[in-house]
Protein backbone atom coordinates (compact mmCIF):
# COMPACT_ATOMS: atom_id res chain seq x y z
CA UNK A 1 0.00 0.00 0.00
CA UNK A 2 1.45 3.29 -0.67
CA UNK A 3 2.56 5.58 2.44
CA UNK A 4 1.53 9.16 2.98
CA UNK A 5 4.39 11.23 2.59
CA UNK A 6 4.65 14.66 3.77
CA UNK A 7 7.76 17.32 4.34
CA UNK A 8 7.94 20.15 6.43
CA UNK A 9 10.35 22.37 6.27
CA UNK A 10 11.47 24.89 8.79
CA UNK A 11 12.26 28.36 7.55
CA UNK A 12 13.80 28.05 4.27
CA UNK A 13 13.79 31.85 3.79
CA UNK A 14 16.33 34.21 2.48
CA UNK A 15 17.72 35.41 5.74
CA UNK A 16 18.53 32.53 7.00
CA UNK A 17 19.50 30.71 3.69
CA UNK A 18 20.83 33.30 1.19
CA UNK A 19 24.69 34.22 1.23
CA UNK A 20 23.21 37.84 1.51
CA UNK A 21 20.87 36.97 4.57
CA UNK A 22 21.08 39.06 7.98
CA UNK A 23 21.03 35.97 9.73
CA UNK A 24 22.47 33.44 7.47
CA UNK A 25 23.39 29.83 8.47
CA UNK A 26 26.73 28.76 7.22
CA UNK A 27 26.02 25.92 4.90
CA UNK A 28 22.45 26.55 4.03
CA UNK A 29 22.42 27.59 0.74
CA UNK A 30 23.97 24.21 -0.07
CA UNK A 31 21.24 23.09 1.83
CA UNK A 32 18.36 24.55 0.29
CA UNK A 33 20.25 23.34 -3.35
CA UNK A 34 20.03 19.42 -2.12
CA UNK A 35 16.32 20.19 -0.89
CA UNK A 36 15.73 21.29 -4.50
CA UNK A 37 17.27 18.29 -6.21
CA UNK A 38 15.31 16.26 -4.00
CA UNK A 39 12.60 18.06 -5.32
CA UNK A 40 13.16 18.32 -8.82
CA UNK A 41 13.71 14.38 -8.88
CA UNK A 42 11.00 13.40 -6.48
CA UNK A 43 9.00 15.84 -5.29
CA UNK A 44 5.95 15.09 -7.06
CA UNK A 45 5.68 11.99 -4.62
CA UNK A 46 4.98 13.97 -1.70
CA UNK A 47 1.53 14.10 -0.49
CA UNK A 48 1.80 17.42 1.52
CA UNK A 49 3.94 20.01 2.05
CA UNK A 50 4.12 22.49 5.34
CA UNK A 51 6.82 25.57 5.46
CA UNK A 52 7.10 27.53 8.57
CA UNK A 53 7.95 31.13 8.08
CA UNK A 54 9.45 33.49 10.47
CA UNK A 55 7.65 36.59 9.94
CA UNK A 56 8.82 39.71 12.31
CA UNK A 57 7.81 43.79 12.30
CA UNK A 58 11.30 45.77 12.80
CA UNK A 59 10.04 46.73 16.31
CA UNK A 60 10.28 43.01 17.76
CA UNK A 61 11.58 42.09 20.94
CA UNK A 62 14.32 40.51 19.29
CA UNK A 63 15.46 43.43 17.17
CA UNK A 64 17.88 46.12 18.07
CA UNK A 65 15.57 48.37 17.53
CA UNK A 66 13.45 47.57 20.69
CA UNK A 67 16.07 48.37 22.72
CA UNK A 68 18.12 51.33 24.27
CA UNK A 69 20.66 52.60 26.53
CA UNK A 70 21.35 55.69 28.45
CA UNK A 71 22.92 57.28 25.27
CA UNK A 72 19.84 56.08 22.87
CA UNK A 73 21.93 52.99 21.23
CA UNK A 74 20.61 50.06 20.27
CA UNK A 75 22.42 47.01 21.85
CA UNK A 76 24.81 45.24 18.75
CA UNK A 77 23.13 42.15 17.69
CA UNK A 78 23.60 38.81 19.95
CA UNK A 79 23.60 41.01 22.73
CA UNK A 80 22.00 39.05 25.90
CA UNK A 81 19.72 41.46 27.87
CA UNK A 82 18.45 39.85 31.47
CA UNK A 83 15.73 41.08 33.76
CA UNK A 84 18.08 42.45 35.57
CA UNK A 85 19.51 44.50 33.05
CA UNK A 86 15.78 46.47 32.78
CA UNK A 87 15.90 46.76 36.79
CA UNK A 88 19.73 48.04 36.77
CA UNK A 89 18.56 50.64 33.87
CA UNK A 90 21.28 48.63 31.60
CA UNK A 91 18.19 48.45 28.64
CA UNK A 92 15.46 49.39 28.11
CA UNK A 93 12.70 49.71 25.43
CA UNK A 94 12.53 52.61 22.99
CA UNK A 95 9.15 53.06 23.46
CA UNK A 96 7.79 53.30 27.52
CA UNK A 97 4.74 51.71 27.20
CA UNK A 98 6.50 48.69 25.86
CA UNK A 99 8.67 48.22 29.48
CA UNK A 100 6.36 45.98 31.26
CA UNK A 101 5.49 43.99 28.90
CA UNK A 102 9.00 43.82 27.52
CA UNK A 103 10.14 42.95 31.30
CA UNK A 104 7.30 40.45 31.62
CA UNK A 105 8.63 38.48 28.73
CA UNK A 106 11.93 38.37 30.55
CA UNK A 107 11.14 37.37 33.81
CA UNK A 108 8.73 34.33 32.45
CA UNK A 109 11.10 33.33 30.13
CA UNK A 110 14.26 33.13 33.03
CA UNK A 111 11.65 31.67 34.80
CA UNK A 112 11.45 28.93 32.25
CA UNK A 113 14.93 28.40 31.92
CA UNK A 114 15.44 30.01 28.63
CA UNK A 115 17.27 32.94 28.97
CA UNK A 116 19.13 35.10 28.47
CA UNK A 117 17.35 36.70 25.79
CA UNK A 118 19.31 37.34 22.85
CA UNK A 119 19.11 40.24 20.98
CA UNK A 120 19.40 39.43 16.60
CA UNK A 121 19.97 41.12 13.35
CA UNK A 122 17.03 42.14 11.90
CA UNK A 123 15.77 39.39 10.00
CA UNK A 124 12.47 37.76 8.33
CA UNK A 125 10.79 41.10 7.92
CA UNK A 126 7.30 41.00 7.35
CA UNK A 127 7.13 41.72 3.33
CA UNK A 128 10.46 41.97 2.87
CA UNK A 129 13.29 39.89 0.49
CA UNK A 130 14.31 38.33 3.84
CA UNK A 131 11.23 36.98 4.57
CA UNK A 132 10.73 35.32 1.07
CA UNK A 133 11.38 31.88 0.61
CA UNK A 134 14.09 31.10 -1.11
CA UNK A 135 13.24 31.63 -4.69
CA UNK A 136 14.74 28.52 -6.39
CA UNK A 137 12.79 26.14 -3.49
CA UNK A 138 9.38 28.63 -3.65
CA UNK A 139 9.89 27.89 -7.57
CA UNK A 140 9.67 24.00 -6.77
CA UNK A 141 6.81 24.48 -4.36
CA UNK A 142 4.55 26.28 -7.03
CA UNK A 143 4.94 23.61 -9.40
CA UNK A 144 4.15 20.92 -6.75
CA UNK A 145 1.12 22.79 -5.87
CA UNK A 146 -0.52 23.02 -9.13
CA UNK A 147 0.83 19.64 -10.44
CA UNK A 148 -1.17 18.40 -6.85
CA UNK A 149 -4.49 21.14 -7.13
CA UNK A 150 -3.67 22.05 -3.74
CA UNK A 151 -1.89 24.42 -1.59
CA UNK A 152 1.26 24.60 0.24
CA UNK A 153 0.93 24.64 3.94
CA UNK A 154 2.28 28.35 4.90
CA UNK A 155 2.63 28.26 8.88
CA UNK A 156 3.25 31.96 9.96
CA UNK A 157 5.10 32.69 13.06
CA UNK A 158 6.81 35.93 14.82
CA UNK A 159 4.41 38.75 14.48
CA UNK A 160 3.48 39.22 17.92
CA UNK A 161 6.18 41.84 18.84
CA UNK A 162 6.67 40.88 22.35
CA UNK A 163 7.89 37.22 22.35
CA UNK A 164 10.10 34.88 20.38
CA UNK A 165 9.75 31.84 18.71
CA UNK A 166 12.43 29.06 18.25
CA UNK A 167 10.33 26.14 17.82
CA UNK A 168 8.03 26.46 15.32
CA UNK A 169 5.03 25.72 17.05
CA UNK A 170 4.95 27.95 19.95
CA UNK A 171 6.46 31.23 21.28
CA UNK A 172 8.88 30.85 23.63
CA UNK A 173 6.41 32.54 26.69
CA UNK A 174 2.96 32.21 25.03
CA UNK A 175 0.54 35.21 24.82
CA UNK A 176 -2.17 34.65 26.78
CA UNK A 177 -3.97 37.52 24.49
CA UNK A 178 -2.47 36.24 21.51
CA UNK A 179 -3.90 32.36 20.76
CA UNK A 180 -1.32 32.14 17.61
CA UNK A 181 1.32 32.54 20.23
CA UNK A 182 0.37 28.81 21.66
CA UNK A 183 0.69 25.62 20.76
CA UNK A 184 -0.07 25.05 17.00
CA UNK A 185 -2.20 21.94 17.34
CA UNK A 186 -3.54 22.58 13.61
CA UNK A 187 0.04 22.20 12.83
CA UNK A 188 0.15 18.98 14.94
CA UNK A 189 -3.16 17.74 13.20
CA UNK A 190 -2.14 18.11 9.75
CA UNK A 191 0.91 15.86 10.54
CA UNK A 192 -0.44 12.78 12.02
CA UNK A 193 -1.90 11.62 9.29
CA UNK A 194 1.14 10.82 6.99
CA UNK A 195 3.09 7.77 7.16
CA UNK A 196 6.48 9.14 6.49
CA UNK A 197 7.66 13.13 7.46
CA UNK A 198 10.89 14.00 5.60
CA UNK A 199 12.27 17.47 7.62
CA UNK A 200 14.70 19.90 6.67
CA UNK A 201 15.49 23.44 7.39
CA UNK A 202 16.82 25.98 9.31
CA UNK A 203 18.70 25.76 11.76
CA UNK A 204 19.53 22.33 13.31
CA UNK A 205 20.59 23.67 16.38
CA UNK A 206 17.82 26.35 17.08
CA UNK A 207 14.40 26.14 14.62
CA UNK A 208 14.79 22.66 13.61
CA UNK A 209 15.84 21.13 17.13
CA UNK A 210 13.12 23.18 18.68
CA UNK A 211 10.39 22.23 16.31
CA UNK A 212 11.06 18.86 16.33
CA UNK A 213 11.48 18.03 20.15
CA UNK A 214 8.05 19.70 20.51
CA UNK A 215 6.64 17.99 17.98
CA UNK A 216 7.46 14.63 19.04
CA UNK A 217 6.68 15.42 22.74
CA UNK A 218 3.19 16.28 21.31
CA UNK A 219 2.82 13.29 19.13
CA UNK A 220 2.26 9.63 20.79
CA UNK A 221 5.36 8.25 21.46
CA UNK A 222 5.14 5.78 18.09
CA UNK A 223 4.92 8.52 15.58
CA UNK A 224 8.48 9.43 16.46
CA UNK A 225 9.78 6.37 13.89
CA UNK A 226 7.76 8.47 10.74
CA UNK A 227 10.13 11.70 10.86
CA UNK A 228 13.09 11.63 8.88
CA UNK A 229 15.64 14.24 9.26
CA UNK A 230 17.60 15.13 5.78
CA UNK A 231 20.63 15.41 7.59
CA UNK A 232 22.51 17.40 4.50
CA UNK A 233 19.53 19.84 4.20
CA UNK A 234 19.98 21.41 7.07
CA UNK A 235 22.78 22.97 9.21
CA UNK A 236 23.77 24.75 12.33
CA UNK A 237 24.09 28.44 13.26
CA UNK A 238 27.93 29.19 13.27
CA UNK A 239 29.38 28.50 16.54
CA UNK A 240 26.67 25.87 17.53
CA UNK A 241 27.76 22.63 16.19
CA UNK A 242 28.00 20.24 19.15
CA UNK A 243 24.29 21.10 19.65
CA UNK A 244 23.62 20.51 16.06
CA UNK A 245 24.55 16.74 16.55
CA UNK A 246 23.45 16.40 20.03
CA UNK A 247 20.42 17.26 18.50
CA UNK A 248 20.48 14.68 15.82
CA UNK A 249 22.07 12.03 18.33
CA UNK A 250 18.89 12.56 20.61
CA UNK A 251 16.73 12.16 17.82
CA UNK A 252 17.98 9.28 16.85
CA UNK A 253 17.46 7.61 20.53
CA UNK A 254 14.04 8.71 20.28
CA UNK A 255 13.63 6.11 17.08
CA UNK A 256 13.33 9.55 14.37
CA UNK A 257 15.27 8.28 10.96
CA UNK A 258 18.09 10.36 9.53
CA UNK A 259 18.94 9.89 5.50
CA UNK A 260 20.81 11.92 3.28
CA UNK A 261 18.30 13.27 0.39
CA UNK A 262 19.84 11.89 -2.62
CA UNK A 263 19.48 8.48 -0.51
CA UNK A 264 15.61 8.88 -0.32
CA UNK A 265 13.20 7.34 -2.99
CA UNK A 266 10.36 8.26 -2.45
CA UNK A 267 8.95 6.20 -4.61
CA UNK A 268 10.19 2.85 -3.25
CA UNK A 269 9.50 4.23 0.19
CA UNK A 270 6.34 4.71 -0.33
CA UNK A 271 5.75 0.94 -1.55
CA UNK A 272 7.98 -0.55 1.19
CA UNK A 273 8.80 1.69 4.06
Amino acid sequence: MRKNVHLLLIDPQNDFCHPDGSLVVPGAYADMERLCALHARAGMAIDAIHVTVDSHSPLHISSPMMWENDDGKSPEPFTAIRMGDVVDGRWRTRRPDQQMRAFAYLKALESRGRGPHVVLPEHCIAGSWGANVYEPLQHHLEIWARRHLTRVNFVQKGMNCFTDYVSALEAQVPDPLDPSTSLNKALLHALAPADIVLVAGEATSHGVAATMRQTIANLPPTYARKFVLLTDCMSAMAGFAAQGEAFIEEMKALGVQTAASESVELHHAAENA
